[in-house]
């Protein structure tokens, strides 16, 4: 236990779509940012999220409702470790973005933390076979009835569908059973929901709505950002475009009517080689995280102290899988997680040390202070005086862009008037 002043608190969510994934070492954060770090499970998948009108009105979301019960422990417990209560700062990236944003308009962690950083929580296609669709925190999530419906199909699956207690047949199944049935990596629509609902108890609305309109949001400062090439090539190797014909037929599947203006936009002659996995990557990044992403800073700084950023590091270290595919990930989906929880024996340049060094000061100063202009780092004013973005880049480089700027390079104008129909998009 820690004989000192009481230490300020990170609670890490794990990514992973909500489907798979692992908590971190958080050795790194806890040693060189000085705070007390806890990484926790939560139930994944059809064992974290099925919603069955047999197993209540308001069954589902039990992922949710895990995190919430380690806050609560936190609550309870983390001062015997010489962590700080009342100083709680709930992280994460992806789906652990996605779910700081819930736990940001969720009634039932009210008052469990003071304190968010959501990284890479937007990143949902229109149509999207990896992960399940509208569970990031720009969607509209699944209504209860979507999500019965799911449930009564997913329960008809697995031959509880006729049972005359549905709720007991579904119970008395082997997990594996249910695992291998319901919607995993790759076939996220095989059955059942898989990730948060809009749940009366948990989730009354979706993030996204709550953020517009300003209704069910909890007192805490946020830190909100994403990568600037959110395409993440090392899952999407079966959907990428190795050719101008496969880049055509990607976006149109993913924007209709809309391919031959999107082309217009990112010609293939644009692009360093001409290349059609940079090109698509760049026009995915745009439209479904990077704009959306800028929509939600101005949305948040109504209603929150919001510190906006940009991961623009594009020469961050990869995973083995990742650099075996040999493609230009750029600044790829989860750009922050190489520094804030570097695997053995990583090795970084001086450019990319400067960088970790100022992310994990960074992101421990924001826990500590609800301020991330600390020491050695450069100066970071709230989004809402000035909408600035802290563009984060390595050898100490980082600076500040306007959100207008950032608007206009990514062809914002054109993608937040796409993206008024899109499939996840706020009513």
């Amino acid at each position: 236990m820690n004989a000192g002043p009481a230490l300020p608190v990170m609670v890490e969510i794990h990514g992973g779509g909500f489907v798979i994934g692992t908590p971190p070492n958080g050795a790194h954060v806890a040693e060189a940012g000085r705070v007390i770090m806890v990484a926790i499970h939560y139930r994944l998948g059809i064992l974290g999220f099925l919603v069955d009108r047999f197993l209540g009105e308001r069954s589902g979301d039990y992922g949710l409702q895990d995190q919430q019960a380690a806050l609560r422990w936190v609550q309870r417990n983390i001062a015997r470790f010489g962590g700080d209560p009342n100083n709680v700062t709930l992280f994460g990236q992806s789906a652990g973005g996605s779910s700081v944003c819930a736990a940001a308009v969720s009634p039932t962690a009210q008052g469990l933390f003071q304190k968010g950083i959501s990284e890479s929580g937007i990143y949902n296609y229109n149509v999207d076979r990896i992960w399940a669709a509208r569970t990031d925190c720009k969607s509209e999530l699944l209504s209860e009835a979507q999500a019965q419906q799911l449930g009564d199909a997913f329960a008809t699956k697995v031959g509880c569908g006729s049972a005359k207690d549905v709720a007991a047949c579904l119970r008395a199944l082997p997990a594996q059973t249910l695992v291998d049935n319901g919607g995993q990596v790759g076939t996220p629509n095989a059955g059942g929901a898989i990730g948060p609902t809009i749940n009366a108890a948990i989730l009354p609305l979706s993030p996204a709505k709550a953020f517009r309109s300003g209704q069910m949001l909890n007192k805490i400062a946020l830190m909100f950002g994403v990568t600037r090439d959110e395409f993440n090539g090392g899952l999407y190797t079966l959907f990428t475009a190795k050719t101008p014909d496969e880049y055509r037929e990607l976006l149109q599947q993913q924007f209709g009517a809309q391919t031959s203006k999107v082309m217009e936009l990112y010609p293939l002659s644009r692009f360093p080689n001409s290349s059609p996995f940079i090109a698509q990557r760049t026009v995915m990044a745009d439209a479904f995280s990077v704009c959306p992403a800028l929509t939600t800073h101005l949305q948040l700084s109504k209603h929150f102290s919001v510190f906006a950023f940009e991961n623009d590091n594009a020469t961050a270290p990869q995973t083995a899988a990742a650099r075996q595919l040999g493609l230009p990930l750029g600044s790829f989906h989860n750009g922050e997680n190489p520094f804030l929880f570097p695997p053995a024996g990583l090795a970084l340049d001086p450019n990319q040390a400067a960088f970790g060094d100022q992310v994990v000061s960074q992101w421990a100063g924001f826990a500590r202070t609800g301020d991330p202009t600390v020491d050695g780092a450069p100066s970071w004013p709230l989004y809402n005086k000035g909408r600035l973005v802290m563009s984060l880049v390595p050898a100490g480089n980082s600076t500040l862009i306007p959100s207008a700027t950032l608007n206009m390079q990514h062809n914002c104008d054109f993608w937040n008037n796409v993206n008024r129909v899109a499939p996840w998009a706020v009513p």
